[in-house]
């Protein structure tokens, strides 16, 4: 596995109450809920914390802003001072939040650790305030990096992708070259868009021009005006709209596959019924062909069908006489 600590271990500017002695020791990021793990805190960046998952390879990266509390363990903590034994992690380590998440780029992720906004893909890229995940149901989705509570590489898609490194190059699609989030929704105006993952505030509909400060969308006979700040993420098309298209690729393609095998044994069956028919043909034609030679040449018949064997039991010299 190759070495993912980038940067130094010099204490960096601190944006946020969690001190630095917390690191090395085993504390639980959040009470409760989808985001709460329990590890070893790594890293107190500037606007991020780093923990290694207690019983797993997995490392949590956690913006700061949405981390409500980290619990520490003291018990623990004694234990291992006592045993002074600290397993190496590798990790990332950057500046701030989202250059840590540039460092990603290419890499299959996992935004968030549950909820509606929990997403799994491969990072396209990242700006300031917003990132792109190549996603396998929704295509690309577009993530308002303020909404982002932890990033985390997704360890099973990324054994895989080692193991079959070399053997395929997947080609994704080219992101928004967009300056913000807010320059998306210009390139996304007058499409059908889904808002938001999941959960009450999803929604989906053609995107009209920004008014008041608000994002209208129009679907059917129903017009919904967002605000932008709550705005989690946004894709082009409906959701699970390449998914399903994926699926109907595929039973296109079982298809023709169906039907080029019904060819290919209806070709046999008509080459062997044709065979079939030569071989019979050649087989009367023979045994005519041989009756009428028997009825021309009977004799020949009758030596070429039946044989008959004697026994000589007695033989008779005879001397001839000439007279003078």
């Amino acid at each position: 596995m190759r070495n993912k600590n980038i940067g130094s271990h010099k204490p960096t500017a601190s944006n946020h109450s969690f001190p630095g002695s917390l690191r090395g020791k085993t504390v639980t990021v959040y009470r409760g809920g989808p985001e709460s793990k329990t590890g070893r805190l790594l890293e107190v960046g500037s606007d991020y914390v780093t923990l290694s998952v207690q019983d797993s390879s997995d490392v949590i990266y956690y913006q700061a802003s949405h981390v409500k509390s980290i619990s520490e363990d003291s018990k623990n903590n004694s234990i291992q001072l006592v045993q002074g034994t600290e397993e190496e992690v590798d990790y990332y380590e950057a500046d701030c939040f989202a250059s840590l998440i540039n460092q990603l780029i290419q890499n299959s992720i996992k935004i968030n650790q549950g909820g509606p906004e929990s997403k799994a893909g491969t990072l396209l890229g990242a700006n300031k305030d917003f990132l792109a995940l190549f996603t396998e149901d929704d295509g690309t989705v577009y993530f308002n990096l303020h909404h982002v509570k932890s990033i985390s590489l997704n360890s099973d898609e990324q054994e895989d992708e080692e193991e079959g490194s070399g053997q395929e190059n997947v080609q994704y699609p080219a992101m928004i070259n967009a300056m913000d989030f807010h320059d998306v929704f210009k390139y996304l105006e007058h499409n059908w868009v889904s808002i938001n993952r999941g959960g009450p505030e999803a929604m989906e509909g053609v995107l009209v021009e920004n008014t008041s400060g608000n994002y209208t969308l129009v679907c059917n006979q129903e017009v919904l005006r967002v605000h932008p700040f709550h705005i989690k993420s946004i894709s082009c098309g409906p959701k699970g709209s390449l998914k399903k298209q994926n699926e109907n690729e595929n039973e296109m393609n079982a298809g023709q596959g169906q039907s080029n095998g019904d060819e290919s044994e209806s070709s046999d069956q008509y080459n062997s019924s044709h065979y079939e028919e030569e071989s019979s043909s050649c087989e009367s034609s023979s045994h005519d062909y041989h009756s009428s030679r028997y009825r021309e040449f009977p004799d020949e018949r009758r030596s070429h069908c039946s044989y008959t064997r004697e026994k000589v039991t007695k033989t008779i010299d005879y001397v001839w006489k000439c007279s003078r």
